[in-house]
């Protein structure tokens, strides 16, 4: 007696995070950079840092946006090699 071999059903991975921010990744960098120049400017005009560190808030936008860009191409490097086609 013999019995049928057994079927073993795989299910696809899934990564909701990763594919939100492979689909989304560059509005989600430029709305970073955006709320960090805001707050900049927000801080300037209620007397919390001289009107000087605008020069340093642009910097700090600019990272935050270079930044999250780069989370971006990391993550869309990472889907490729892990959500099957």
């Amino acid at each position: 007696m013999t019995e049928p071999p057994v079927k073993i059903e795989t299910m696809e991975p899934n990564y909701p995070a990763l594919v939100f921010m492979v689909r989304h990744g560059h509005w989600i960098a430029a709305l970073c950079g955006v709320f960090v120049f805001l707050m900049g400017v927000w801080a300037v005009f209620s007397g919390l840092i001289a009107p000087v560190g605008m020069i340093a808030n642009i910097a700090a936008a600019l990272v935050v946006y270079l930044l999250v860009r780069v989370l971006w191409d990391i993550s869309r490097l990472v889907a490729d090699t892990m959500i099957p086609k």
